[in-house]
């Protein structure tokens, strides 16, 4: 039982299932917070869109040794590449006939993330030296990474809703996520500093340490609170201590560094925030 148990933890999360089901979470957020009904269709596309992203960023970056590779969801996915590819062929098709049911606005955003996507994942870019990635400019890693949840999460539930809401709210809304997303980014470059470093990318962790990493992953959850007490004019309402909550339990995953040891720490604890922020929600929603 218990390895039945792991077995479908690892393909949950190591096959970027549960990240998918993060980026559902988050989209279910905004359509909750401003009361929107949810669309099937965009909900769908998120979650394949996800998945088919987050393996071919795998399959694209396959390293060199990863049988004996130092993390193990490395080791996992490419044990079991001839599943993961097929998952991501699958996905990849069944994100067509949806693309093409969602509005016009909303398809000329996605192309306009896809395009981006393709250029973090490959060297698009060229110098007289070398080809390189978007993800090979200096600092902009994460806020790259951030940015493209921001929008996929936020912006586009709000764009396929087609319902007037006001500019302000929508934008409080993708800031305290946005430096959300970017708080939690931060500490997967933490975590791949020294492999960044041999790869020569150019990293916060890796220009300034690890120490000033987290430390700064603290101030944003600190601006995060910030801008949901003092920008949101709701008050102190249910989004509001559900996101109090979900950042506090952040920092003490932060602040614990014991836990970084563990295999399962960043993807299914610090991913899981955004499940968590969710659920909390909907739990004050139920509750009051």
């Amino acid at each position: 039982m218990k390895k039945l148990f792991y077995n479908a933890l690892n393909f949950t999360l190591f096959g970027n299932i549960f990240i998918a089901l993060c980026a559902l979470a988050q989209a279910l957020l905004t359509y909750t917070l401003l009361g929107l009904p949810p669309s099937f269709t965009l909900c769908a596309f998120l979650f394949l869109a996800t998945l088919c992203m987050y393996n071919c960023s795998l399959l694209f970056y396959k390293p060199f040794g990863f049988k004996t590779s130092e993390h193990k969801r490395i080791r996992w996915f490419f044990a079991h590449q001839q599943l993961n590819i097929l998952i991501t062929l699958t996905a990849g098709l069944a994100l067509i006939p949806l693309f093409f049911t969602l509005t016009l606005v909303l398809q000329v955003v996605i192309f306009f993330l896809a395009i981006v996507s393709l250029a973090y994942l490959l060297p698009v870019f060229k110098t007289q030296k070398q080809s390189f990635s978007l993800r090979n400019i200096a600092g902009l890693k994460l806020f790259l990474i951030a940015t493209v949840w921001a929008i996929s999460v936020v912006l586009l539930p709000v764009l396929q809703s087609q319902t007037s809401i006001p500019h302000r709210e929508i934008i409080i809304l993708w800031i305290q996520q946005f430096v959300l997303y970017v708080a939690i980014a931060l500490q997967f470059d933490v975590r791949d500093m020294y492999h960044d470093q041999a790869q020569q990318l150019k990293t916060l962790p890796t220009i300034y340490g690890a120490k000033k990493a987290n430390l700064a992953s603290i101030i944003l959850l600190l601006i995060s609170v910030f801008i949901v007490v003092i920008l949101n004019d709701k008050g102190l309402g249910n989004y509001f201590f559900a996101t109090l909550l979900s950042i506090l339990l952040l920092a003490g995953l932060i602040l614990k560094p014991t836990l970084k040891n563990n295999s399962y720490y960043y993807f299914l604890l610090l991913d899981g925030i955004l499940v968590i922020q969710y659920m909390v929600l909907l739990l004050f929603n139920w509750l009051i």
